[in-house]
């Protein structure tokens, strides 16, 4: 597990959250739990990554330099904070100063305030003082990890991003196990949550996440992690019987130029499901350029089950939005064939694919280029 990994899910969870339609104060609560579980890991302060939207929350609450609880014995110091961009207020009590802010994509905020976040020290003298009142010095309310996680992840599809799901899935016993009192937490949240989270989708993406994917050796001993984990360990014991997760393994492969083992995979893949259509095309297509480069030997039956599959791929291509890439492959497969004359029945198929569409010719050759630099490197 990386910082930058906690960084992106923490912002991408801000992000989420303020998307959603819910009460103020719950958000104000959520964020602050959000970065102080961020903050129990070597993080970069990342507010400037979610700054408007932690603006237009409220919550980073502005003042001015004389505000702050420590302004009359350091008038000095504080009144040159104008001639900043950025700086931090020393601890115990923080904050930070804002001048002129880049955001993520190169917008300029001039602020040129004082801001202390909802829940920090900072924002516990203010409302012990009297500075702060009304809304924003309502109390924080007990964390409650599964209800925080459940509001990040219930708007959006785990198909669409997986990022937020499996990265909540990995971590979520460490949330938890920073949490002193979670409170109340009904059977409801819980069973919610874990449907929500434990899918094949999810847990593919994060068993090819190697910095994330939990190891079940490492969870024997231990009895909430342990059973947190289980659904994900029952599925790695039978993910390579998944023939999405196999696919999404050759196309890994086969864009990395790993074309042996994709040839293997897909061999797998035919086992499970002889007629897929993924597998056959990929295993004729590995099988084909590793007999060109003379990585493998030639043989005949193999070739002409080959051009078998090729041949009925291209009954289809009739259809150019559904076939587009099955043809490029193709393509990519066939033509090196040229150097030693094997499959010229499919050869002579794509030749005139490449009469219909010319646009794969150049993907091809530019593709065929990087390969030949990679390989002479």
């Amino acid at each position: 597990m990386s910082m930058y990994q906690i960084e992106d899910l923490v912002e991408a969870s801000v992000n989420q959250l303020c998307q959603v339609a819910i009460d103020p104060y719950q958000l104000w609560n959520d964020i602050h739990y959000l970065y102080e579980f961020q903050d129990q890991f070597d993080c970069s302060f990342t507010h400037f990554r979610v700054l408007q939207e932690l603006l237009d929350c409220g919550f980073m609450i502005p003042l001015e330099p004389c505000e702050h609880p420590l302004y009359i014995q350091d008038k000095e110091s504080f009144n040159r904070l104008v001639q900043e961009d950025f700086a931090y207020l020393p601890r115990p009590s923080g904050g930070y100063w804002c001048g002129v802010i880049e955001g993520k994509d190169g917008e300029k905020f001039v602020l040129n305030k004082l801001f202390c976040d909802y829940g920090s020290p900072l924002w516990q003298q203010l409302v012990e003082s009297g500075r702060l009142s009304g809304e924003t010095a309502r109390p924080l309310l007990a964390l409650n990890p599964y209800e925080l996680v459940l509001r990040i992840v219930r708007q959006v599809s785990s198909g669409e991003d997986p990022f937020l799901f499996y990265h909540w899935y990995s971590l979520f016993p460490m949330l938890v196990e920073l949490t002193e009192n979670t409170g109340e937490i009904s059977d409801e949240v819980k069973v919610e949550l874990n449907d929500r989270l434990c899918r094949p989708e999810v847990f593919r993406a994060l068993k090819e996440d190697a910095h994330m994917a939990p190891q079940e050796d490492d969870y024997l001993d231990e009895e909430f992690p342990g059973e947190w984990f289980a659904p994900y360990f029952k599925w790695c014991d039978t993910v390579d019987n998944d023939p999405e997760y196999l696919a999404r393994q050759i196309m890994e492969l086969f864009t990395k130029g790993d074309f042996r083992a994709a040839l293997e995979l897909s061999a797998k893949g035919l086992q499970l499901s002889p007629d897929d259509a993924f597998f056959s095309l990929f295993w004729a297509t590995s099988l084909v350029i590793l007999q060109a480069r003379e990585i493998i030997p030639f043989k005949l039956e193999d070739n002409r089950k080959a051009v078998r599959v090729f041949e009925r791929f291209l009954e289809y291509r009739q259809d150019e939005a559904k076939v587009w890439n099955i043809n490029f492959y193709l393509a990519m497969a066939c033509l090196p064939a040229r150097e030693f004359g094997a499959a010229e029945e499919a050869i002579a198929k794509v030749t005139d694919l490449f009469d219909q569409y010319p646009k794969l010719l150049d993907d091809y050759r530019d593709l065929e280029k990087k390969w030949r630099e990679k390989t002479d490197s």
